[in-house]
Order: structure tokens, then C-alpha cells, then sequence
């Protein structure tokens, strides 16, 4: 996993995906596992983006909460 939002997300792979291809991924996120249904949006190289499908609340809000606590909390620090 090499990025990740609530639209889509970035991975590196040794197996070579296709646009528009449907993929499953697992993956965990912090102490979450998640499974997240998606098409292939683009590749280049290894990197291949992941639009998402649907998005279930559940997963929207691990990943919200993550991406909160890894990019904004020294913001509420006042760092």
C-alpha cells in the first residue's frame, strides 16, 4: 500500500495489472483488516491506482480516522 484515500488508492505489486480490471484487496490499516473492491484505474510500472467500487461506511470511517491520525495530528498540536 503506498497510498490511500476515500476515492481510491495506490499499491505495489509484482503482478502485472490491466485498466479497468476488477480486483479485491486485503489489506490491514493500523489494527483494521480491510477488504476493499475496486477497479484498475491506472498503471504505471509496479504502481497500480484502485478506484473504489463502493466504499461501505465502515471502511470510509477507518479510513478517515487513519488518515486524520497519520496526517493532522501535529496540526492539533500546534506543530
Amino acid at each position: 500500500l503506498i497510498d490511500i484515500g476515500l476515492g481510491g488508492l495506490t499499491i505495489q505489486c509484482g503482478t502485472l495489472l490491466y485498466v479497468g480490471e476488477k480486483v479485491i484487496v486485503h489489506f490491514n490499516l493500523g489494527s483494521a483488516h480491510l477488504r476493499i473492491e475496486g477497479t484498475v484505474g491506472r498503471v504505471s510500472g509496479k504502481n497500480s491506482v484502485i478506484r473504489y467500487e463502493t466504499l461501505p461506511d465502515k471502511e470510509t470511517e477507518i479510513i478517515q480516522d487513519y488518515i486524520h491520525n497519520s496526517y493532522y495530528r501535529d496540526e492539533k498540536k500546534g506543530k
